[in-house]
């Protein structure tokens, strides 16, 4: 079977905590899901797959849910979910609320990738051109440098500089950009935000509890892909689910949940194709 592959960009628009089901030695009990290469944060394809069936299964009908997401009968469902792997986050800073920082091994892996399943966007081009030209950054480059003085615990020195980061900013949907050196980069994705909560048994508090959580307004993205060449005599009536799956994720009304806390707005999220379509 032949398969078409299309591109979503993810932003979690509340915090998100995806669990790993691991601890950090005790010092943080939930940990959020993290690619096992890389490290930064992740969400693996059975989560995503299970958020978007539940978000599905009460709109849908049987047959709709058994094609996409298959049953319990040894199907596995006809289309394929990809993890969804780290585009970036937002980062405090002086002078502006915040910006959104991402680096060159983020962008290099949406091009690889996306050039390994055929995928085209919208300024893929300038931006496999912008990480040639920026593969050794050993400094912060920022779209706009306007009186940002410091990003998180970093300060912005003399060495930082103002580049034309508009292919960036106009992919991310975002006023203020950082490109920031790997290892800044890397040590910031590494160090979460924890937050602390109470574990309440029949109302009464018991003990506080540590969880890692994934900051709003970060961005990942993942493929979806679907079956097509399809000779069967419904083949019109398949079409019509994997259309109703598309546009119903990319509707900007509909939010989707992710991950854990759904009850206190954790894991809120958009989907949005970027894939150019043919």
């Amino acid at each position: 079977m032949k398969y078409k592959n299309r591109l979503f960009m993810i932003e979690n628009i509340t915090n998100m905590h995806v669990g790993s089901g691991e601890a950090n030695f005790g010092i943080v009990d939930n940990l959020v899901q993290r690619d096992a290469i890389t490290g930064f944060p992740t969400i693996h394809s059975s989560s995503l797959k299970g958020a978007l069936r539940e978000f599905f299964e009460y709109s849908e009908n049987e047959p709709f849910m058994k094609f996409i997401f298959g049953d319990e009968d040894k199907n596995p469902g006809n289309v394929k979910f990809f993890q969804a792997d780290f585009l970036g986050m937002p980062l405090r800073s002086s002078g502006v609320p915040y910006l959104f920082g991402t680096s060159v091994q983020i962008l290099k892996n949406l091009v690889s990738f996306t050039d390994k399943l055929g995928i085209d966007f919208d300024n893929k081009e300038k931006i496999k051109e912008l990480v040639e030209n920026h593969k050794d950054v050993n400094h912060i480059l920022l779209n706009k440098k306007d009186k940002i003085e410091y990003i998180e615990e970093y300060e912005i020195g003399n060495e930082s500089e103002e580049k034309d980061l508009m292919v960036l900013a106009e992919f991310f949907e975002e006023d203020y950009v950082a490109l920031l050196p790997e290892g800044i980069f890397k040590e910031l994705a590494g160090n979460l935000p924890v937050i602390a909560r109470n574990k309440l048994n029949n109302g009464k508090s018991e003990n506080l509890f540590y969880e890692e959580i994934v900051p709003k307004k970060s961005k990942f993205f993942t493929v979806f892909a679907l079956p097509v060449n399809l000779n069967t005599e419904d083949s019109a009536e398949i079409e019509g689910y994997m259309g109703r799956f598309i546009s119903n994720i990319s509707d900007r009304k509909n939010l989707i949940q992710l991950g854990a806390n759904a009850s206190i707005g954790y894991g809120i999220c958009r989907f949005k194709e970027i894939s150019r379509i043919e």
